[in-house]
């Protein structure tokens, strides 16, 4: 009997163990759903696109510009001081129009510019006109004491002519000046003369306006040419050109000056280079719906301007925008504790 006791009574305390186990259960379970119901019902921030960059279809490198190089004038071709392949510098002399004509007329506005600077320079005359009236004023004024002292030493008539030497010799340093003005206008004129002698003879040059180098030669020493013909092809090689396209709806994002890098497979060597947008086309393909997009790189080396090759494809990606610099939210210092 007393086991039999003891077995109700521990079934009794097992029962009332599991029902106060399952209550707290219960009670943990309405919890946890009433914190994911409050924080269901707390609005949340939507997620942040980040955008990403822009890359070029179909994207080729291209020399920045070929320029024809003309004469300025009609002649004979004198010389050409350069060939296909060489390195030109702005302001180079690479070829000359005959010149002999333009050579003697520079002769002879030099010297008529020397004459004409050495004229008005010169002060001889008036300083001589000084002089000449400073000597007929003491004639004059001994003229004039004399004959208040004496009466009659010098007759009327002669102290008439002295004054008139007087007013004469005053006369002249006015004509002096005037004259050494007239040599400063001729000096002038001679000077502009000098400049269109000088400009017409660098007519006669064949210059060049850019860094680059000299691709295709037109015309040869001895053959006849008129302004406008051309003579010479060279190639800007301080920059050159990444052309591609972008889906026209990523061209209304106001590409043009924006950043751009630029990845080039040259053989054994890659390029790893920033550039610029600097042409967003106005005209899109209708068909395809893209459109046309140039992006300048400039040359960092020599070597690179010699082993650059237009035609060649490369990635290219335009950045879209420019992480925020650690500075401007540098991160807080920590505290003593």
């Amino acid at each position: 009997m007393k086991i039999f006791g003891w077995m109700i009574l521990l079934a009794v305390c097992l029962f009332g163990f599991c029902a106060a186990t399952a209550q707290e259960v219960a009670t943990a379970q309405e919890v946890a759903t009433a914190q994911e119901v409050t924080q269901s019902s707390v609005p949340t921030d939507p997620p942040t696109v980040t955008p990403t960059d822009i890359e070029l279809l179909n994207a080729l490198t291209r020399t920045r510009d070929v320029i024809e190089l003309s004469a300025e004038i009609a002649g004979a071709i004198k010389s050409l001081k350069v060939m296909e392949g060489s390195r030109i510098e702005i302001g180079q002399e690479l070829g000359k129009i005959k010149d002999e004509r333009a050579s003697l007329a520079l002769e002879k506005a030099v010297l008529e510019w020397d004459v004409a600077d050495k004229k008005q320079k010169s002060d001889i005359a008036v300083r001589l006109a000084d002089k000449a009236a400073l000597v007929a004023a003491t004639e004059y004024e001994r003229a004039i004491r004399a004959n208040k002292e004496i009466l009659n030493t010098y007759a009327e008539s002669e102290v008439d002519r002295r004054k008139l030497v007087y007013e004469k010799a005053k006369l002249e340093i006015e004509q002096a000046a005037y004259e050494r003005g007239l040599a400063a206008g001729e000096a002038s004129v001679a000077k502009n003369g000098l400049d269109q002698a000088q400009l017409e003879l660098r007519r006669h040059l064949i210059s060049s306006p850019v860094n680059g180098m000299v691709i295709a030669i037109k015309r040869q020493a001895g053959e006849w040419v008129e302004p406008g013909m051309s003579i010479l092809e060279v190639v800007d090689m301080d920059f050159f050109r990444v052309e591609g396209f972008v889906p026209l709806e990523k061209a209304a994002l106001e590409l043009a000056g924006r950043e751009a890098r630029i990845q080039i497979s040259m053989g054994e060597d890659a390029w790893d280079k920033q550039g610029k947008v600097v042409f967003v086309s106005p005209e899109a393909n209708p068909v395809n719906l893209q459109v046309r997009v140039i992006i300048e790189v400039p040359f960092s080396s020599e070597k690179e301007r010699l082993s650059f090759r237009s035609g060649l494809k490369c990635k290219a990606s335009i950045t879209l925008f420019r992480p925020e610099s650690n500075e401007a939210n540098p991160p807080a210092e920590p505290t003593d504790r």
